[in-house]
C-alpha cells in the first residue's frame, strides 16, 4: 500500500543510517577501577578543634524581624514603665494658639518646604504659622535634621482650619498625596500617639486585607456583571410607581406582599421557635445582636456628622455615645411634621446642618402620630421621607380617604378574614387598613400581608443601616371599666422582634411574631400574621376613642371621635363601632408576668393616652443604656399651638413613680412657659453622667393645628415646620450646639464654643 504514497511521505518511512562508530574517550569497562573502601579511622588525624563559638550566618530578611522585634520589644518596656506620662502635648514649647486653629498634614515628601505648604494652604484663610517637624537623632541618627514627613500648620481662625480640613484631604504636593487631620494631642482627651498604643490605626501590612470579591460572596461566575457574589439588586427605599411592587426573595422586604399572599391572623404549629413568654430582665438576644452591629455603623456616621460640624471629629469610635430619636403624637400634623424632621435629620435626603444624625442614630421610636412616618420609613426598607411624600403623604394628608376609594371592597373582604379566622374584629382594624393605604402601603392589597415582624427580612435590616424600630401603644383594662389611662399606666412596646413592657404590671415580654396566639405559648399551636403593621400603627396612632365613653361592646357615633363617624359610614358593620385593638393576652394566666396576667385580652389604644405623647419611656431603661434621646415634640397643648413640655414632665412623674434614675429633672409645664422654654431647644441632664442626656425640639410657629386634611399650602408648611424644628429655624449655631449637647459628656476635648453653647441650651432646675 505504500507504494501509492507520494515521494515526500515515503521520505518518512525510510530507514536512518547506522549511527558512527566513536572510540571510548575512557577506559573500557572491563578495565576500570574504584578506590578500595576503608574505615574512617585514617581521617582522624585530619580533625581540628573549633576555636572560639559558632556564629550562624543571618539573611536579610532574618535581620529585618528581628530589628522589627527589637523595637517592639523595646516599645513595650516603654510602655511598662508608664512613658506614656512624659507625653504631653499641650506643654511642647514649640506650640502656638490653640489645637483647633491649628492642622495636622501628613505623608509630605522630605523635599516639601515651608513655602510649598502655604501656597496649598493659603486659599483656606490666613497662615499664622507652619512648622515641620525634623528628626533628633535619637532613634535614626540618619535623620537627624532632616523632615519627618508631617507638618502642623496653625491658622489665624478656627473657622479656616475647619475649611482645610474639610477640603485639603487627598491634596497633591510635590507629587506625594497628602492626609490632613486633627492637630489630636491637644484636642482629645486621654489621645495617644501610635508610639504609646494609640493612633489611627498602624501602617498598611497590619490591616485587615479586604476580600477580593466585591460582595463577599461565592467567586464571579455567569450573571450580572459577570458576578454571582451575592449581588441583592433592586433599590433601597425607593418605588416604581403605587401600582407596582419591590418583591424580594428571603433576604430582602416582601414589601407590599403580593395579594395571594395569605392574609390576616392564621393558626398553625409552633415548633416551639417563639421562645415564649421572657420576662422582662434584659433585652432579648436579637436586638442585642442588631444593636451592637448597628453601633458600629452609628459610630461612624456620628464621627461623619461631627467632623462637617465642628471641622474635627475631636473623638475616637470607642466610647462615642448611643443616640436614639423619638417621635412624638399629635393626630396627623404630628405624622407630617415628624416627616419634615426625619427629612432634615436624613444624609441622603437633605443637606441640612443636621442631616446625618439619622444614620448616627441606634434606636428611633415613635408613638400616635409618628407612627404614621416611622410605618413608611420602615415598612418600605428604610425609604426616605422625599420618597414617601411624593408618593403618598402630598395625596394622602389632603383627603385620606382619596387613595382608597377603589379598595373598600378589599378592606372589608380583610377584616371579614380575620373575624373568620376567630379573632376579634373592630373599627381599628378598618382605620389600620386605611392607614396602611395612606402613608407606606401601595394599591391593591395595601400592604396586607406585610407584618411588623418582616421588618427583620428587609435588606437595611440585614445590612443595619437602619435606627432599631419601637412603637409605644396603652392598654386599658375595658372589662373592669377603667379606660382611661393615667400618668403612671404602663407604656407598652412593639418591635420587630418582641411585645412587652419593662412595666411592674407586666414585666415580660413575647415574639412579635406569634402575637395573637390565645395560650400565649407558641411551642404548639400557634397564631401567625396577627402583627400586620397597619393594625399596630393604627393602635399606637388610634385617635377613634372619646375618653369620656368605656365599653367592652358597641359604641355609638356620639360615643366615638369625630373621625369615626366617616369610616364607620363608609364600612356599616356592627361589630366594627369598638375602637380598640383587642388583641388576645399574651400573658393571660402566666407567671412569668406581672398583675397583666389577669386580663384575658388587652384592649391597645394610643401610646399617648396616658400623657406621654413622646416615647420616652423605653429609652431611659438601664438594660438599653441609651446617652442621648433626641425629642420631637409636635404637641399641641395651648391655643398658639406651642407645646408647654407636658408630655417630658409626665414621663418624669412616671419614671420617678417606677425607679427609673436615668430620667433626668426636667422643667414642670408652669415652668416651660415661664421661661418661654418653646422658643428655642433644650438640652436636659446636662454635665449628669448618670442621666439620659434629652435634646428636647418644641413644635414651631410654623406648623398649624392638627386637621384631618389639610390644602397644598398647609401641607407643605407643616412639613416645613418639621424641617425648622429640626434645623431650629435653620439656625447656623444650632448644628455645633447640637454637637456640644451630644458629645458634652464623652471623654473628649471639646471646641471652645461649646462653653456657649451649652450656657444657653442647657436646662438646670
Amino acid at each position: 500500500m505504500t507504494d501509492k504514497l507520494p515521494p515526500q511521505l515515503l521520505a518518512l518511512f525510510a530507514a536512518r543510517p547506522p549511527l558512527k562508530y566513536v572510540i571510548p574517550s575512557d577506559h573500557p569497562l572491563h578495565d576500570r577501577r574504584t578506590t578500595a573502601i576503608t574505615g574512617v579511622a585514617a581521617y582522624v588525624p585530619q580533625l581540628k578543634e573549633e576555636v572560639g563559638d559558632y556564629v550562624p550566618t543571618e539573611s536579610h530578611l532574618s535581620r529585618q524581624i528581628n530589628a522589627r522585634l527589637e523595637r517592639q520589644e523595646k516599645q513595650k518596656k516603654l510602655l511598662e514603665v508608664d512613658f506614656y506620662e512624659q507625653y504631653k502635648p499641650k506643654e511642647d514649647k514649640n506650640i502656638r494658639g490653640t489645637g483647633f486653629e491649628t492642622l495636622f498634614v501628613s505623608r509630605l515628601n522630605y523635599n516639601t518646604t515651608v513655602e510649598d505648604l502655604s501656597n496649598a494652604f493659603k486659599e483656606f484663610g490666613p497662615i499664622e504659622r507652619i512648622r515641620i517637624p525634623v528628626g533628633n537623632g535619637l532613634h535614626d541618627k540618619k535623620r537627624a535634621g532632616k523632615p519627618l514627613g508631617y507638618a502642623f500648620i496653625q491658622f489665624k481662625e478656627e473657622a479656616d482650619m475647619k475649611a482645610a480640613y474639610k477640603r485639603g484631604e487627598r491634596m497633591w504636593l510635590n507629587d506625594r498625596e497628602i492626609v490632613v487631620d486633627c492637630e489630636r494631642g491637644r484636642t482629645i482627651r486621654g489621645w495617644r500617639p501610635r508610639r504609646f498604643g494609640g493612633g489611627l490605626g498602624g501602617r498598611h501590612y497590619t490591616k485587615v486585607q479586604k476580600p477580593t470579591n466585591k460582595f463577599n460572596g461565592p467567586p464571579p461566575g455567569p450573571g450580572f456583571r459577570g458576578g454571582g457574589g451575592g449581588f441583592r439588586g433592586g433599590f433601597r427605599g425607593g418605588f416604581r410607581g403605587r401600582g407596582s411592587y419591590d418583591n424580594r426573595d428571603s433576604r430582602g422586604p416582601n414589601r407590599h406582599a403580593p395579594s395571594d399572599a395569605p392574609s390576616g391572623p392564621r393558626s398553625g404549629y409552633g415548633g416551639g421557635g417563639g421562645g415564649g413568654v421572657r420576662q422582662a430582665k434584659s433585652i432579648n438576644n436579637e436586638e442585642a445582636e442588631y444593636v451592637q452591629q448597628r453601633s458600629k455603623k452609628a459610630g461612624e456616621a456620628l464621627l461623619e456628622w461631627l467632623g462637617q460640624t465642628w471641622g474635627c471629629p475631636y473623638a475616637e469610635l470607642r466610647d462615642l455615645p448611643t443616640l436614639a430619636i423619638s417621635l412624638s403624637g399629635g393626630g396627623p400634623k404630628a405624622g407630617l411634621t415628624s416627616a419634615g424632621t426625619v427629612y432634615a435629620f436624613d444624609s441622603r435626603d437633605s443637606n441640612s446642618s443636621v442631616a446625618g444624625i439619622l444614620q448616627a442614630s441606634t434606636y428611633i421610636a415613635a408613638l400616635s402620630g409618628g407612627t404614621l412616618t416611622l410605618a413608611g420609613v420602615m415598612s418600605n426598607n428604610f425609604a426616605q421621607v422625599s420618597t414617601l411624600k411624593k408618593e403618598f403623604y402630598d395625596q394622602t394628608y389632603q383627603n385620606i380617604f382619596t387613595p382608597v376609594s377603589n379598595y373598600i371592597q378589599n378592606i372589608n373582604r380583610d377584616v371579614s378574614n380575620k373575624t373568620a379566622a376567630g379573632y376579634t374584629s373592630t373599627l381599628l382594624d378598618v382605620y389600620g387598613r386605611l392607614l396602611s393605604y395612606d402613608f407606606f402601603a401601595a394599591p391593591p392589597d395595601g400592604g396586607n400581608g406585610f407584618l411588623f415582624s418582616d421588618i427583620v427580612k428587609q435588606s437595611s435590616f440585614l445590612d443595619y443601616e437602619a435606627p432599631f424600630p419601637l412603637y409605644t401603644v396603652t392598654n386599658s383594662d375595658v372589662a373592669a371599666g377603667r379606660c382611661q389611662a393615667t400618668n403612671t399606666s404602663a407604656t407598652w412596646e412593639v418591635s420587630p422582634y418582641e411585645f412587652g413592657s419593662w412595666d411592674a404590671t407586666v414585666d415580660a415580654f413575647y415574639p412579635t411574631q406569634y402575637i395573637g396566639t390565645k395560650s400565649g405559648s407558641p411551642s404548639g399551636s400557634c397564631t401567625a400574621g396577627f402583627d400586620n403593621t397597619g393594625f399596630f400603627t393604627g393602635i399606637s396612632a388610634n385617635i377613634l376613642i372619646n375618653a369620656t365613653f368605656c365599653s367592652t361592646g358597641n359604641y355609638t357615633a356620639a360615643s366615638l371621635n369625630e373621625l369615626s363617624g366617616p369610616i364607620a359610614a363608609v364600612f356599616p358593620a356592627d361589630r366594627l363601632t369598638n375602637p380598640y385593638g383587642i388583641v388576645p393576652n399574651p400573658f393571660y394566666q402566666n407567671s412569668d408576668a406581672g398583675s397583666i396576667r389577669d386580663q384575658k385580652d388587652l384592649y391597645l389604644a394610643d401610646g399617648g393616652f396616658a400623657g406621654q405623647t413622646i416615647p420616652i419611656f423605653p429609652f431611659i431603661q438601664d438594660e438599653r443604656d441609651i446617652d442621648v434621646v433626641i425629642l420631637v415634640d409636635t404637641e399641641t397643648n395651648s391655643a398658639d399651638n406651642i407645646t408647654d413640655g407636658s408630655s417630658v414632665y409626665n414621663t418624669y412623674l412616671s419614671a420617678q413613680a417606677n425607679g427609673l434614675s436615668k430620667m433626668p429633672i426636667v422643667p414642670t409645664p408652669d415652668q416651660f412657659r415661664a421661661q418661654n422654654l418653646s422658643s428655642h431647644p433644650s438640652f436636659y441632664g446636662c454635665y449628669d453622667a448618670d442621666k439620659t442626656t434629652l435634646v428636647f425640639l418644641p413644635n414651631t410657629e410654623e406648623t398649624i393645628a392638627s386637621l384631618f386634611s389639610y390644602n397644598a399650602m398647609q401641607e407643605q408648611f407643616v412639613f416645613t415646620g418639621g424641617y425648622d424644628q429640626a434645623t431650629a429655624g435653620n439656625n447656623t449655631e444650632w448644628a455645633g450646639c447640637l454637637a456640644c449637647g451630644i458629645m458634652h459628656k464623652s471623654p473628649w476635648e471639646l471646641p471652645d464654643s461649646c462653653d456657649a453653647c451649652l450656657d444657653k441650651y442647657c436646662w438646670s432646675p
